[in-house]
């Protein structure tokens, strides 16, 4: 069924469960909650079940709180190139992957920090058949993590060819098992917003079995996705 997380009479979130199929099968969800230095009240609301007779819409389990600390953060609160403590450019040409037109530059033109935000601007800076320039970063080798709560706080490009994404891949394959390449290395993709699909925002799972068309997939809409920042999430 689904039922709603609520904070001092306000809903955080919705959670839908699926049928679970057995008395003993239980089913982990979560939810992120802020909490303000004081006294609050948190509760758990059962909306609608699922069961074809609506009997016995939830056996909970059991809840546990668990307290999150900030490992790492990066608020752009400085001017011009990104940090090389935190980030490396990725330099390709194009074609690369995927058989996209652009190049991947470490140009301040295409990658800069200003007034507290990172821009990654695509341009059509460049003559020949190739015409487009963009920017690609990444902390790989500088920050990684094995599990935790990612938020990236963006507002989004639009219009047909344009595809922002923030996502996550294996730090080094060698560390946690020998995977090989992608995709059996694994990808989440915390968000991916295709500019054909203005409103539209996908997150994805891939690997071995499931990847590229055929990954494990889910979307919702964004409205403004390209007007205004929004904080999107993954957590593991």
């Amino acid at each position: 069924g689904e039922f709603a997380v609520q904070l001092d009479g306000y809903t955080l979130k919705t959670i839908s469960v699926q049928p679970t199929l057995g008395w003993f099968n239980w089913k982990n969800v979560g939810a992120f909650i802020n909490l303000p230095a004081g006294q609050h009240t948190i509760k758990f609301l059962a909306l609608t079940s699922f069961h074809p007779d609506d009997e016995d819409l939830f056996n909970l389990h059991w809840i546990k709180f668990t307290k999150q600390k900030l490992l790492w953060s990066d608020e752009f609160n400085y001017n011009g190139p990104v940090y090389a403590g935190n980030w490396t450019h990725e330099v390709q040409p194009p074609g690369w992957v995927n058989q996209e037109a652009q190049w991947y530059t470490d140009s301040l033109e295409n990658t800069h920090v200003e007034n507290g935000s990172l821009t990654i601007e695509a341009k059509n800076n460049y003559i020949g058949q190739f015409s487009y320039s963009s920017g690609r970063i990444k902390t790989h080798n500088k920050h990684n993590w094995l599990y935790g709560r990612v938020e990236v706080r963006a507002k989004l490009p639009g219009g047909n060819g344009a595809w922002p994404a923030i996502w996550l891949l294996a730090a080094n394959e060698g560390t946690y098992g020998s995977y090989g390449g992608w995709p059996a290395i694994g990808e989440l993709d915390i968000m991916e917003h295709v500019g054909f699909e203005p409103e539209l925002i996908h997150g994805s799972a891939h690997n071995l079995t499931n990847n590229a068309g055929n990954a494990l997939t889910s979307s919702y809409v964004v409205a403004d996705n390209e007007d205004a920042f929004h904080v999107y999430t993954i957590e593991w």
